[in-house]
Formats: C-alpha cells, sequence, structure tokens
C-alpha cells in the first residue's frame, strides 16, 4: 500500500513539472455542446453546419474519414469557443453514426455524430378552412406532471399572474379529449424551449435553447406523446417559432461568435437585465442556422403548421427564406405569421410584398386576422348603439386583398387582448354573438383556451391566462366536467360545442362563397353558399327587439321555404317578417 502511494506522488509530480505525457485528452470546464443534436439523410440539400461549442475549441483542427461524407468548409468565427464546420455527402450516404475527428498537438478527440433515416412517411397535415385551432398557453392549462414543477429552480405562485403556475405539456395530453369535444381538430401551444432567466417569468418569449423543451413543461418525450397521441385523433399539432428575440442567457448571446449577429444598441443591452434581446437576422449565418433548426423540429417531431410570432420584427428576407425552404423540405406544411395590423389594406401588403425582386414572389401567404378581432371589439361597442356593425361588414368584404382568405386565422381573444366574455361585460349574448361570426366567416377559427367556460379576465396578460380551474390537483372546481361548472358557463360550452361541431361539417362556412347585404337599422346579414348548401346569420346590434323584413334578401333566398337555427333548432318560415330580441345573433340553414 505504501509503494503504490508513493508512485502516484510521483506521477503527480511528474505531471504537475510536465514530464509525462499521458494519453488523455484534458477534459475541459465545460461539456462540449453539438447543434443540431441529430440529423437526417435524404434531406432537400446534402450540406448541414454542425456548430460545436466548448472552452477554446477553436484552437483544434476537426477532420472526417467518411466514405460517403466530407468535411466542405469550416468557417471563421470570432469567438475562441467555437467550431462551425459543413459537412456534405453523397446520395449514397446511409443513416449513421460518423465520427468528426478533433486533433491539437498530436492529441486525437473522437466526436460522434448521428444521421438517422429521414421518415418517408411523414405528410404535414397542414391547415384546411374546415379546421378549427385550439389555442393553449400550457402553463396554464394544467399540471400533468408535479414533478417537473421544480426545474430550473422554479417557483411556483398561481396567485402570481406573472409567476410559473406549474402546467405542462402533460397536461395538455392529459386533457386532449376535452378539446377534442369542442369540434376542434388542431391544438397550437405558445413557445416550448427553454426559456431560463426570463424576467418576468410569465409570459416568457426569450429562449435559451432552441433544441431543448423548456424542463418546466417536460421533455423531448413528452411533447413528443403529445403529438403521437395528437395524431392518433386525427388532430394536428401547430408550433410557436419566434426567432427575432432570444433570451441573454443563451450561450449563442453569452459568448456571441460572431458580432454582427447583434447590433451595437442589442449589445449594449445585454449589460442592462435580463429583457428578450433582438437578433440581427439579416446574417446569412444565423439565418442558416434558424433555419436547420426550424427543418430540425419539423422532422423530429412531425410538425404539421407552423406560426412565427413576431413577425413584424423579423427581417423579411429572413422570413421569406425559411418559409420556401420549410415548404420545399415539407409539402403542405402551413406557415402564418401573427403580425398585429388592424387595417386590412396595411396587413394585405405584408403579405403580398416581395422581400427581394426576382424571387419567384412572397412566401408568407396567411396571417392571424387582426383586422377581423377589432372589427368584432368594434361590435361590442355597436352593441351599445355607438358604432354599428359596419366594420364587421367592412373586413367581411375585403376578401379579394388575401390570397386565400380562407385560410387567414380568425379569433375573438388571446394573450394579448381581454377576454371575449369580459369586454362583453358578462352579458352572454354578446358573448354568443361574437362566435357566431367567429364560427361562419371565411378562414380558420382560433379559440383560447377558457373562452368555453367563460374565462373574463381583462385587466393584463398575466391575468387574462388564466388558470384552467381543474387542470391541478387542488382545484376547488374542475370545469374540465359539465359538474364542475356554473349554469352560464354550461350554456357558454354548449354554445360553442355546437357551433365548432357543426361549422367543421358544413361546407358553406368552410368553402363558401361570402353574400353580404348592407346593413339596416343596426342589424346586420350575410350568407354563405356553397351549391345548395346555403347559411344565413344574423346578428341585431341593439338592445331593443326590431322586426326583420325578408324582402331585400330574395336574390339569395328565392326557393327556400324555412330557416332553422342550429342552436336551437327553431324553424322559422321565410314568408313573413321575424321578430328579433334585443342583441339576439341566429346562425341559420335554409331548407327548400
Amino acid at each position: 500500500m505504501k509503494d503504490m502511494m508513493a508512485l502516484k506522488k510521483v506521477i503527480r509530480q511528474l505531471a504537475l513539472f510536465g514530464l509525462l505525457i499521458l494519453p488523455i485528452v484534458a477534459q475541459s470546464q465545460e461539456e462540449l455542446l453539438v447543434e443540431p443534436p441529430h440529423w437526417w439523410t435524404s434531406m432537400p440539400s446534402n450540406e448541414l453546419t454542425v456548430v460545436l461549442h466548448e472552452d477554446g475549441i477553436a484552437s483544434w483542427t476537426p477532420s472526417v474519414r467518411e466514405k460517403s461524407l466530407r468535411l466542405k468548409d469550416v468557417l471563421p468565427c470570432d469567438h475562441p469557443n467555437y467550431l462551425w464546420i459543413t459537412l456534405t455527402w453523397d446520395a449514397v450516404f446511409k443513416a449513421s453514426t460518423i465520427t468528426i475527428l478533433l486533433s491539437r498537438d498530436g492529441q486525437i478527440r473522437e466526436v460522434p455524430y448521428t444521421f438517422k433515416p429521414k421518415n418517408r412517411q411523414f405528410q404535414p397535415g397542414g391547415l384546411q378552412a374546415d379546421d378549427i385551432m385550439y389555442v393553449i398557453h400550457p402553463d396554464r392549462f394544467a399540471n400533468g406532471d408535479p414533478d417537473n414543477d421544480k426545474a430550473l429552480d422554479s417557483h411556483i405562485n398561481r396567485k402570481d399572474p406573472f409567476a410559473r403556475h406549474g402546467g405542462d405539456i402533460e397536461g395538455v395530453r392529459q386533457h386532449l379529449d376535452h378539446i377534442k369535444s369542442l369540434g376542434v381538430s388542431a391544438v397550437r401551444l405558445y413557445a416550448v424551449e427553454e426559456a431560463k432567466g426570463a424576467q418576468p417569468a410569465f409570459p416568457e418569449s426569450a429562449i435559451t435553447d432552441h433544441f431543448t423543451v423548456d424542463p418546466r413543461y417536460g421533455d423531448t418525450a413528452s411533447y413528443r406523446r403529445l403529438i403521437q397521441r395528437l395524431h392518433q385523433m386525427k388532430m394536428k399539432i401547430i408550433k410557436d417559432f419566434d426567432y427575432s428575440f432570444v433570451g441573454p442567457d443563451h450561450y449563442l448571446i453569452r459568448e456571441l461568435p460572431f458580432p454582427d449577429w447583434l447590433s451595437s444598441e442589442q449589445q449594449e443591452k445585454l449589460g442592462a437585465g435580463k429583457s428578450p434581446i433582438a437578433w440581427n437576422l439579416a446574417n446569412p449565418v444565423l439565418r442558416d442556422y434558424l433555419t436547420q433548426t426550424t427543418l430540425w423540429w419539423m422532422e423530429e417531431f412531425h410538425l404539421d403548421a407552423l406560426c412565427l410570432d413576431h413577425y413584424n420584427w423579423t427581417d423579411r428576407t429572413f422570413a421569406d427564406h425559411l418559409i420556401q425552404q420549410v415548404e420545399t423540405a415539407y409539402p403542405g406544411v402551413i406557415i402564418y405569421a401573427d403580425i398585429p395590423e388592424t387595417n386590412p389594406e396595411i396587413l394585405q401588403r405584408s403579405i403580398r410584398m416581395q422581400s427581394e425582386p426576382g424571387s419567384g414572389g412572397p412566401a408568407l401567404r396567411h396571417v392571424v386576422n387582426y383586422p377581423l378581432q377589432k372589427a368584432l371589439e368594434d361590435m361590442d361597442d355597436s352593441m351599445n348603439g355607438s358604432v354599428g356593425t359596419s366594420g364587421l361588414e367592412a373586413v367581411l368584404l375585403a376578401d379579394d386583398l388575401y390570397p386565400d382568405p380562407g385560410r387567414n386565422i380568425n379569433f375573438l381573444d388571446d394573450r394579448r387582448t381581454k377576454r371575449w366574455f369580459g369586454q362583453q361585460g358578462g352579458d352572454l349574448d354578446k358573448f354568443k354573438a361574437g362566435l357566431a361570426v367567429l364560427a361562419t366567416v371565411r378562414g380558420i377559427p382560433a379559440i383560447y383556451y377558457g373562452t368555453e367556460i367563460l374565462m373574463e379576465q381583462t385587466k393584463n396578460a398575466g391575468k387574462v391566462s388564466e388558470d384552467f380551474l381543474g387542470g391541478w390537483a387542488k382545484d376547488r372546481r374542475n370545469k374540465f366536467m359539465d359538474k364542475g361548472r356554473k349554469k352560464k358557463e354550461r350554456e357558454a360550452y354548449r354554445t360553442l360545442q355546437r357551433y365548432f361541431t357543426w361549422r367543421s361539417n358544413n361546407p358553406a362556412v368552410t368553402r363558401g362563397t361570402l353574400i353580404s347585404y348592407p346593413q339596416k337599422g343596426n342589424v346586420y346579414i350575410y350568407f354563405r353558399r356553397y351549391g345548395e348548401n346555403l347559411v344565413m346569420v344574423v346578428i341585431n346590434g341593439v338592445q331593443d327587439q326590431q322586426e326583420l323584413v325578408l324582402d331585400p334578401f330574395q336574390d339569395t333566398i328565392r326557393g327556400y321555404a324555412t330557416a332553422r337555427d342550429i342552436l336551437t333548432g327553431a324553424i322559422y318560415t321565410l314568408d313573413h317578417p321575424w321578430s328579433l330580441k334585443g342583441l339576439e345573433s341566429r346562425v341559420l340553414e335554409l331548407e327548400r
């Protein structure tokens, strides 16, 4: 034992003075990070840029020794902790784990990198006009896995609207039956990537790892289980991407690889706190990194559609490049943008504008329909007799401004607005009028979670995105169940459920043309027609009862004898005037 201890002492002394050469490479202070984590064969491009990040890794020389794969380029980088290498391969290259060799001063390191076979069966579902979307903030929907509540040193405080509340991806998966019961065919989650260190904790928007699911929401396995279950239930997944901003704790920001990835203003902002940092998306290296990131998520999780958030902050050339690359790789995918512009003429210019001459036209073709949402907000005023439904009429007549109005995303409320029911002052008739329009206008309806149970907060983003009671084990009521809802909530749930389960199977409202009549006496009427299918929508925008004479609509209703209210089942004849209650809305199928 004494001899062994003496030998160890000699070895330590020789190593200290550099007299002993050990066949072991010294370990770095930080574990080697490789992005993307893996890739696939048979992708549209046979080139891939791989990022290696580790203390001092730039001093190593990379190489590969593969028959069908080569190291094409090493991109000069301004930071010693990065290697940016481009790999290229031949058509005969097969899925396998290759070795990236790193050499320095006679030392050799082997970095394994895996290429998987691309799933040739996967085809994105996209979004069609008969789809109905349900939008969820995972933190506020349901806590399906309490074990992840303390991940990233998270502090759960459900009484604080700007703190984490503990909802997660597993909570969404556990309540898919409730979601599907509403007639929903697609689920959109706000960003699920890691966003640590964001201030405030909610609503977080500053991604700190582009390839990792936030551990407070779960992990890649839980996200994959959710998507697999959605697809088994014939439902689609929509993923949010926000590439305009990044968290200051992202390793690419902490150790900026290229100075021109940030403007001088944004670099100064880094030392000022924890607020999100704006990328310089005109940089071609950054552009390719984020495009590869998107393709990775598409193939890894089999996404159906994407929403580009903060599009108005996004470089147009980058956005067009991203959309074109993703659509080329995955025909059928739909990419739409969230552009908070309420003027339809200005919004359509965002769609039609080309970023570069000769680029083949604008890549963006689908947007969130803020003009409609604003018109519905104004309709609330009209129901008090001050504005009228002319704004709604004008928006519905603006169809020809859009390349395909049937794929615009329509909504009543979301995290950036007041809750629809709260905006109506708790008036259920006004609430129903908004649902009637959302269910029958052209475009894809988006329902913000909790609308079906009359969530009504209007104060700020933290309160508007309130918890869905029943999603936490200790909740006093479970509003996922009928018995846990109050009387008005039951009526709201059944109204929304009836409208949207009916909508998805009615070609007049999903594919039909719009026939709009000028409002008269603050009553607005429009029709949707597809072949013999004819739907009539009636909105009384004032508190008083009104008589509706049907003679002005004879060009459209001639040949039809009755109209059936899809909510109540009531039958109205078309040969005499109707009496409309104050604020009443009707959605009717006309029958011969």
